[in-house]
């Protein structure tokens, strides 16, 4: 009997360190557990909504779903295209009341590159025991998650320097970097364009989806996700890209073109801070419910 009391109360002991642990470590400022998650679920859940958004890196990282109410998910993924394959994704997500798609249409995204869907593929393609285990098991086990000294250090004096990730199940990644440079990525994004143009079978390809959309009955919004200025300069200079002739594109296929001023703070010149999200997604939300206002009158 002494035994099995000894154990019991160990068991007992170790379950409140746990949780004791759980409560009071800091965790990594981008948890990798958590992004494994915030992937499996946006990827295999099978949760739909009357609005959903669609593109790359700039509407994950950019756009809030819960500025537009419950019943929205953003279904951006990084580098991503407008593929067929990516727009039955997005359009598979969508529920019948009331349907609204709002594509994010930047440069790379119209590129035969992005429309690799390299991402999207890479976590479509996860074994159905690897779905479970992220879905089902690692959800519940964040606290055992690694965190290097450094960050606990920078915890213990409440140092916020460096890179910060917060996932929402509703699609939307909320991201800082405390030393911002908007210059950042800009030699990146100059080598995404090499031999990278952006397409016009690409741009016939959503073309034709968004007719298909609009036909059904589904109201298609398309702009051009903020960055920042020296960032579109360059994506102006050497994409190939021509905001004019996509607005022109999006309103023959009966979609409607957001015009999107690009005055938010972004902290690496591609993606905007959370701050800066948010306050755009409120203004983007009031833009299209003005819209919607106003057609119904």
């Amino acid at each position: 009997m002494k035994i099995k009391y000894k154990i019991a109360a160990f068991v007992l002991i170790s379950g409140a360190l746990i949780l004791l642990i759980n409560n009071y470590r800091p965790f990594p400022k981008s948890s990798k557990n958590d992004a494994r998650y915030f992937w499996a679920h946006k990827t295999h859940g099978e949760q739909t909504a009357h609005i959903v958004f669609g593109g790359d890196s700039r509407i994950y990282r950019g756009v809030n779903p819960a500025s537009f109410g419950s019943s929205a998910l953003n279904l951006g993924y990084s580098a991503q295209g407008y593929s067929n394959k990516y727009m039955d994704f997005v359009e598979d997500h969508l529920n019948e009341k009331k349907p609204t798609i709002v594509l994010g249409i930047s440069p790379y995204s119209l590129t035969p590159k992005a429309c690799l869907n390299e991402h999207l593929e890479s976590e479509q393609k996860r074994s159905s025991y690897d779905i479970f285990q992220i879905l089902s098991i690692e959800k519940h086990l964040r606290f055992l998650e690694p965190i290097r000294p450094s960050e606990i250090k920078n915890a213990m004096q409440n140092n916020d320097k460096g890179y910060h990730e917060h996932f929402h199940e509703n699609g939307w990644v909320a991201s800082n970097r405390f030393d911002a440079d908007t210059n950042r990525t800009l030699l990146k994004y100059r080598d995404n364009f090499t031999d990278n143009m952006v397409s016009d079978s690409v741009i016939h390809l959503l073309s034709e989806r968004v007719k298909k959309w609009t036909k059904a009955g589904i109201q298609v919004f398309a702009f051009r996700p903020p960055s920042s200025i020296s960032m579109e300069d360059l994506e102006n200079e050497i994409s190939g890209y021509d905001e004019l002739r996509m607005e022109e594109v999006i309103f023959d296929c009966g979609g409607i073109w957001l015009e999107i001023n690009n005055n938010y703070h972004s902290y690496d010149g591609s993606h905007l801070s959370k701050r800066a999200a948010m306050k755009f997604s409120n203004e983007l939300n009031a833009k299209i419910e003005a819209i919607q206002a106003t057609q119904q009158q």
